[in-house]
C-alpha cells in the first residue's frame, strides 16, 4: 500500500501521516485479510490533476499542494514518530517480512 508521511516543520498540523485511515480501519477491522507491505511516497504533493483546489487554499509554492521536508539529523525525534507510528504495521500477522525483518519500500525521497 502507498503510504503519505510528511515532514513539514512549517504545518506542524499537517506534518505526520496522510491519508492513512483506510490503513488504520485495516488494522481496526482486517479486512482485507491479505499479505501487505508499505510503501513509503516521499515527494511533495503537486497539482497535476485537471481540478481546481478550494477558494481558500494559498499555494506556498507554484502548484506545490504539500511539500516534502527530511529531518537533517538521523537522531531527529521526527524520525522516531515516524518509525513508532510504522510499528503497529510491522508487527501485524499479514506483514510482508524478508528473514523475518519487515519491508518498507520508498518511492522518490524528494523535497
Amino acid at each position: 500500500y502507498h503510504h503519505y508521511w510528511f515532514y513539514d516543520e512549517s504545518e506542524p498540523i499537517r506534518g505526520g501521516p496522510t491519508l492513512a485511515t483506510p490503513l488504520i480501519k485495516m488494522l481496526e477491522d482486517g479486512h482485507p485479510n491479505v499479505p501487505f507491505a508499505l510503501n513509503w511516497v516521499a515527494v511533495k504533493w503537486t497539482n497535476t490533476w485537471s481540478g481546481n483546489v478550494g477558494p481558500d487554499f494559498v499555494f506556498k509554492e507554484a502548484g506545490v499542494l504539500q511539500k516534502q521536508y527530511f529531518p537533517k539529523e538521523m537522531n531527529d525525534t521526527k524520525i522516531n514518530e515516524h518509525y513508532n507510528w510504522l510499528r503497529q504495521f510491522f508487527h501485524h500477522p499479514n506483514y510482508i517480512k524478508v528473514d523475518g525483518k519487515p519491508i518498507l519500500m520508498l518511492y522518490q525521497r524528494k523535497p
